[in-house]
């Protein structure tokens, strides 16, 4: 398993990945969550292959994504416990 460090996920306050998924265009879908976006909750973020941000995107919630999976036509989902 390849370690992925210095993504900066761009937040003011505080955000993480738990866990992430290689995508098919050799970048990375990294899920997690935030308290930095509104609305607060799941984060779901996509960078290239060098982990330069490509766009992120915030789902309210009381919790964090806890799973991603990108399916073989190229959706990428997030899922939680």
């Amino acid at each position: 398993m390849e370690m992925l460090s210095g993504i900066d996920l761009r937040g003011s306050w505080h955000e993480g990945a738990r866990t992430w998924q290689a995508t098919s265009d050799g970048g990375y879908a990294l899920a997690g969550y935030t308290w930095s976006f509104e609305p607060n909750g799941y984060y779901l973020v996509k960078t290239d292959g060098s982990g330069i941000l490509q766009w992120s995107k915030s789902y309210e919630s009381n919790y964090g994504a806890s799973g991603v999976i990108q399916t073989s036509d190229g959706w990428i989902f997030i899922s939680w416990d």
